[in-house]
């Protein structure tokens, strides 16, 4: 499964992990007399960013949002390879006399050429993805999702397979949780719960819908019977915050957020020295946490109450 999970450029700007670390240094010997080694230290503010981050995406922060196609064996590139294309770029059809392609195929992604032959697929050529087959035109014919934005002739392009497995392994990535799922043709992936995924066949009324449920790393997908050919499934995600090393290194949580990462990483340094004097730190915590949430509700109040406005 092609997850990206190519690192990116951490949230913060000001703190960095030995800013946090010394500070926490000097607040345990000012107020316990006690040390302890840096390097565990630095542990423990990992855990507490990681904490940090799932009370974030708890409270529907999507600072660590991303995006995954989910493929699996059936979705590679299919035996379907047609040269001598072209492609109109102000209707997004592609021309290609008996180009075979049915209502079954809708849905499913393609790929575009700017060469004769792309079937060498050890050293392909330009590409330019074309998302998803929209309709089909008539048998020389079919109109695709969004341009290519260029018009090549003669072309080829290549018919991916549809996503066929009911059940995804996750394990690849680290999500905290799922945010969405989409389908390219029915839309939204409706969430269930165990029973209520279990049962879904005995209803008439759901059956032209996805529906999904976790359990555990592994997702499943129930398609309903009258959907057609599973096209691309998109998952929107909240994953975890790098973890670093290196004192220099920012902290990938925002400089906002660190006073609570650094408060949680007392609690640990305390439990582990194993001392209670940790009643002031989680009634702070219960009190950030709370104006966390108040603020990511209001933030997102505000962007609703905007896009109601631009559409009156």
């Amino acid at each position: 499964m092609p997850f990206d999970n190519t690192p990116v450029k951490p949230l913060g700007r000001i703190w960095t992990l030995k800013m946090v670390v010394d500070t926490i240094l000097q607040w345990l010997k000012q107020e316990t007399q006690e040390k302890l080694d840096p390097e565990f230290v630095k542990t423990l503010v990992n855990v507490a960013i990681s904490d940090t981050a799932e009370f974030l995406s708890s409270a529907n922060s999507d600072d660590y949002g991303k995006v995954a196609n989910l493929n699996n064996i059936s979705s590679s590139v299919s035996n379907h390879v047609r040269i001598n294309a072209t492609y109109n770029n102000s209707n997004r059809t592609i021309i290609r006399a008996s180009h075979g392609l049915t209502s079954n195929d809708v849905g499913k992604r393609i790929v575009y050429y700017s060469s004769k032959d792309p079937s060498e697929m050890e050293s392909p050529s330009t590409i330019f993805v074309i998302a998803e087959i929209e309709s089909i035109v008539s048998s020389d014919s079919f109109r695709v999702t969004k341009p290519a934005g260029v018009n090549i002739s003669p072309a080829a392009y290549v018919v991916f397979n549809s996503h066929t497995d009911m059940t995804i392994d996750l394990s690849d990535l680290r999500v905290i949780n799922i945010t969405k799922i989409t389908e390219a043709n029915t839309g939204e992936v409706i969430k269930t719960g165990d029973k209520e995924f279990d049962n879904i066949k005995r209803f008439s009324e759901k059956q032209n819908k996805i529906y999904y449920h976790t359990h555990g790393q592994t997702l499943y997908l129930y398609k309903g019977e009258k959907v057609g050919n599973i096209g691309t499934l998109t998952l929107y995600y909240n994953s975890y915050p790098q973890l670093f090393t290196d004192d220099n290194s920012f902290l990938d949580i925002r400089d906002n957020y660190v006073p609570l990462v650094i408060a949680t990483a007392k609690i640990y340094c305390l439990e582990h020295l194993g001392l209670g004097q940790a009643e002031q730190l989680h009634q702070f915590i219960d009190n950030k946490k709370k104006e966390i949430r108040e603020n990511i509700q209001r933030e997102r109040m505000a962007i609703s109450m905007k896009n109601q406005q631009s559409e009156h």
